[in-house]
């Protein structure tokens, strides 16, 4: 490089180019020579560049001494040779040429190899040197130019594209692929260019790529989402498998171990053979790498090779898993007129209809009626008002919704419920009741519905069935009181939170089935270490599992996210699972509080979701506050940060703060902040295909 001066600014550019000049190389082989003589040509430029009133363009360098050199390949390894490189020193003419043969020499004097690859190499020194004096090669200390030239039959191997989507494997135009190439053999003395056998191996990245032994550090770009653990792919097309491929003799059998050799085939008269990767659908979200490597042909009888694997003998695919989630607004736009521009939406829950419905409402600006209760179904940008369940001027809230449309909720000081049309404010008709929750299958005159109710002076947990009056779940309990059933699954087991014993503190329950009286065995034992027995059920799967809170200490975790495995029977229930807090994926503290709001069991594993943070306030402000999920109850547990882009696809200008329930399809509802203002949300689990 030219400087105005040791401070100025940067004026010109000095490039060295190269090209070999000559095909005199490529098939003709080396075999039972002892030298091979590489033609190489080299030019020298400088670019100066349009600064300090010079004028911009391309001339040739003459006079400069450069090096032409060259280095040999072969079985995917460099060879030793007399030098390394071969070199000449050369001047360039006025053309900026510089050219000469350099002379390839091994090192033990031996015969070279039949198959291979020689690199053509030029070089300077970015300062002028004595004409007499030897410039060495170095990559971080020269300007440099280099040229492949295969000889013989060479294989190589790339991958493309190098990113595979397991959501998208019906196109084999989008799938990830390895590519095989070789040299075609010329020159009357050569073989017939015949189907070629290649040896190619699978390996695990973690794994040293010599030895195949002794673990190396892993593979930092492929971090799971918030955990900086890597992963592994699995090859076949069951279980825990990730991928297989197809092309060349592969099958989708698993592979258990890892590396895995194989010889696969390119046809007759082809230059290369393509491996689709077939990626497996699943429903995790994890970035995965798959390596294949060239192998070197084993000699025959003769010690004859087929060919020699070149430089870029190895590829890597990364399977990955595109946001697990879509996410959609729940909105309510329905008129133009500027009254009723909505001001926030909420969402409460979701059912497990075939086109689910989403429970919350919308407030609007229109007084006497701001609030506009509902459900939101396939149009999300607009709710299904059902005003006229008011109570007392007082718009309905929906809580629960079953996968019929029945919805269950409060409107003013009275629990209520909906089928289709028809609205019905529950009993009794003094004083003041809600209702929280109704079983998914809940119809008209079919139901379970929990919630609270008047009984004995208190506001009792409660269940109506059938349309019936509430039944007080603890009124066979000497020392029950406040509460409320929070939800129901379809046996009619009812999770919530009450009174239950004379220290007057506010435990967790699950009744047996039938929304059965609570009675011994029936609260939730809080997990070991517990500061007390205090906490709350919110949740229930169809098979029983149940998620809520416990009050791990005093002060500084008053409340931490449980989950309770089912209940066996009518056995006592079992004690909770602590499952802690959101925990950085890198480095710092874990949040200080969590919990549990929904759980539901997808394709066999409770999923529960809720939220995590250090203060459970729902503003724009709290920063620290986070929609989480969980997928079964790891060891340990790990909640996940649905604001992550990893799952969630859509989140400009969205945080997502509380995620309030999940559906057997693994949609899941919440509520967050949109650009500063309070807004639902909608997580949409992306299908094989998008």
């Amino acid at each position: 490089m030219d400087f105005s001066s040791s401070t100025g600014p940067l004026q010109s550019v000095r490039e060295i180019v190269i090209g070999n000049g000559t095909t005199v190389l490529v098939g003709t082989g080396a075999s039972g020579n002892t030298t091979l003589t590489v033609p190489v040509v080299a030019r020298m430029l400088k670019h100066v560049l349009p600064l300090a009133g010079a004028t911009p363009g391309t001339t040739a360098v003459s006079d400069y001494r450069v090096r032409l050199g060259a280095r040999l390949w072969a079985d995917g390894v460099e060879l030793p040779l007399r030098q390394s490189p071969e070199f000449l020193n050369r001047d360039t003419d006025s053309s900026g040429l510089a050219a000469g043969d350099v002379v390839i020499r091994r090192l033990d004097g031996g015969l070279l190899p039949k198959h291979g690859t020689v690199r053509v190499m030029a070089w300077f020194s970015p300062e002028p040197v004595d004409p007499s004096t030897t410039v060495p090669f170095r990559e971080d200390g020269c300007a440099w130019a280099s040229l492949d030239i295969p000889f013989g039959q060479v294989v190589t191997l790339d991958a493309l594209p190098d990113v595979g989507d397991d959501k998208n494997t019906s196109s084999s135009n989008k799938r990830a692929k390895f590519r095989l190439k070789r040299t075609l053999l010329t020159g009357d003395a050569s073989p017939a260019n015949g189907a070629l056998s290649v040896r190619v191996r699978l390996r695990d990245h973690n794994l040293d790529p010599v030895s195949q032994g002794a673990p190396v550090e892993p593979d930092l770009r492929l971090a799971k989402p918030l955990t900086g653990e890597s992963l592994i792919a699995a090859y076949g097309n069951t279980g825990n498998a990730d991928y297989n491929l197809s092309g060349g003799g592969w099958t989708s059998a698993n592979i258990s171990l890892l590396p895995h050799v194989r010889v696969v085939t390119i046809p007759a008269g082809a230059t290369e053979l393509v491996m689709d990767v077939i990626a497996r659908p699943d429903n995790l979200t994890e970035n995965n790498l798959i390596v294949m490597e060239v192998l070197p042909d084993p000699p025959d009888a003769n010690e004859e090779v087929q060919y020699s694997p070149g430089p870029t003998r190895r590829a890597e695919v990364l399977l990955w898993d595109g946001p697990e989630f879509t996410l959609h607004e729940l909105a309510d736009s329905r008129w133009g007129d500027p009254n009723w521009s909505y001001a926030n939406t909420v969402a409460t829950g979701i059912n497990g209809a075939a086109s689910p419905q989403v429970s919350g409402w919308a407030n609007h600006l229109l007084l006497p009626y701001s609030t506009a209760g509902g459900f939101w179904q396939s149009t999300w940008g607009s709710i299904n008002d059902v005003w006229n369940v008011r109570n007392g001027g007082t718009s309905p809230l929906p809580y629960g919704i079953a996968n019929s449309g029945m919805l269950a909720g409060l409107s003013g000081n009275r629990a209520f419920r909906r089928s289709g049309s028809t609205t019905t404010l529950l009993p009794p008709t003094t004083g003041t009741s809600g209702a929280y929750g109704i079983n998914p299958a809940g119809t008209d005159s079919i139901h379970y519905i929990v919630g609270f109710s008047p009984a004995a002076g208190e506001s009792r947990p409660a269940v109506w069935v059938n349309g019936g009056n509430p039944r007080d779940l603890v009124q066979n309990l000497a020392d029950g009181g406040d509460g409320m059933g929070l939800a129901v699954n379809d046996l009619g087991e009812v999770v919530g939170r009450a009174v239950l014993a004379t220290a007057g503190l506010s435990r967790p329950f699950r009744s047996k089935v039938g929304a059965a009286f609570l009675g011994a065995g029936d609260e939730l034992p809080v997990p070991t270490g517990a500061f007390d027995n205090s906490g709350s059920a919110n949740a229930i799967s169809v098979g029983g599992g149940a998620g809520g809170w416990f009050r791990l200490n005093e002060f500084q975790n008053p409340k931490v996210a449980t989950y309770w495995d089912p209940r066996s029977g009518n056995n006592p229930n079992g004690s909770g699972k602590n499952l802690s807090r959101w925990v950085p994926p890198t480095s710092g503290p874990a949040d200080k509080l969590s919990e549990a709001l929904g759980v539901a069991q997808v394709n066999g594993t409770d999923w529960s979701v809720g939220w995590s943070g250090d203060d459970e306030t729902l503003s724009a402000s709290n920063s620290k506050l986070k929609a989480v999920f969980m997928k079964g109850v790891g060891n340990p547990p790990v909640w996940r940060d649905l604001n992550d882009r990893h799952f969630t696809h859509g989140m400009t200008g969205w945080s997502l703060k509380k995620a309030t329930a999940v559906n057997a399809q693994g949609w899941i509802v919440g509520n967050g902040f949109l650009n500063g203002t309070a807004r639902g949300f909608l997580l949409v689990p992306r299908t094989a295909g998008q």
